[in-house]
């Protein structure tokens, strides 16, 4: 998962990233463009942006090599997957959401040892990067309050089987407690 990340997700989505979002915006009307979303972002966002998501970026992939990525290794990590599933008898992945218990909002502190992207990115990229159905589900909070979370990714077209394992997931866990963050009364 680790090696997908670094070398089909992010340099797809990077590569896609500015035209699909400008599009998105100007499509639904939105008061503001691309190059003002980015300036609103955070610096570490922004800096990723501009380093391999503009047109022209120093660390932007080559249009003949993402032609490669989705033509060639996006299929192949598709019939990858689709063989596991299938040669394991699998109905669903369940994996944590993250590697790491979730930081606070404008946190990007240690993650256990991971990078941020790794702990974030790493287990959601199956579902993500190759059309999966994947489902992630409350499981719970941390000792800080923090939820926590299950992912279940499945195979091409199981989404009707997924949705029920994951009711099955939700009626054995039972409904989470509700988080402090959601309940706390904001400092005045």
């Amino acid at each position: 998962l680790d090696t997908m990340v670094e070398t089909l997700t992010l340099p797809v989505q990077m590569h896609d990233l500015a035209p699909s979002f400008a599009a998105w915006l100007a499509e639904t009307g939105a008061p503001v463009d691309f190059a003002a979303v980015v300036a609103a972002a955070s610096a570490d966002v922004a800096a990723v942006i501009r380093q391999f998501g503009l047109p022209g970026a120093p660390g932007r992939i080559p249009d003949d090599h993402y032609r490669e990525l989705v033509e060639i290794e996006l299929p192949r990590r598709r019939a990858q997957f689709a063989a596991w599933f299938a040669d394991h008898q699998v109905s669903a992945m369940l994996l944590p959401a993250m590697l790491a218990p979730p930081p606070r909002l404008g946190d990007l502190g240690p993650q256990a040892g991971n990078s941020f992207m790794t702990a974030i990115a790493r287990n959601i990229t199956p579902a993500s990067t190759l059309g999966l159905p994947g489902l992630v589900l409350a499981a719970g909070q941390t000792a800080a309050g923090l939820p926590v979370s299950i992912e279940l990714d499945g195979p091409a077209g199981s989404d009707s089987t997924l949705l029920g394992i994951g009711l099955a997931i939700e009626a054995a866990l039972g409904r989470p407690p509700e988080a402090e963050y959601l309940t706390a009364t904001p400092a005045r």
